[in-house]
């Protein structure tokens, strides 16, 4: 069970790496296939997710027009996937200030991203707080 918003935010990152890898954005088949009880037990996991499935298309072009035009596919996977948590956060779950999702976000990329993941998703979150 994710045991924090820290956790859970992790985990819904996992999920959603494998779900854009297997090109589908329909998590009950993951919560389905769940032996482990994570995510039925996180409801802030399946807020996310239920997020994503409804707004991955207004969450995608939120994304390319914050980070001067990149479209989503040529953003490395785990990088994308750590941004749209972030950014369903900030559009859609205003439980969490803006800035702690961005943290958070900067934080998974040190530990899941690119090299250069940090400082691209600080900026790229940056831009989407100020363009709302």
């Amino acid at each position: 069970m994710a045991k924090s918003i820290r956790d859970a935010r992790e985990l819904a990152m996992k999920i959603l790496f494998q779900m854009d890898a297997n090109k589908n954005f329909d998590y009950e088949l993951f919560v389905a296939n769940d032996i482990t009880g994570d995510f039925k037990d996180s409801p802030r996991v399946m807020d996310i997710l239920e997020n994503m499935k409804l707004h991955i298309t207004d969450i995608d072009n939120t994304i390319e027009e914050n980070s001067k035009n990149r479209k989503v596919q040529r953003i490395p996977k785990a990088d994308l996937a750590i941004i749209r948590v972030a950014v369903c956060e900030i559009l859609y779950l205003d439980d969490v200030p803006e800035a702690v999702s961005i943290n958070e976000a900067v934080e998974l990329a040190k530990a899941y991203g690119t090299d250069k993941a940090p400082g691209f998703i600080n900026a790229l979150l940056g831009q989407t707080v100020r363009s709302r």
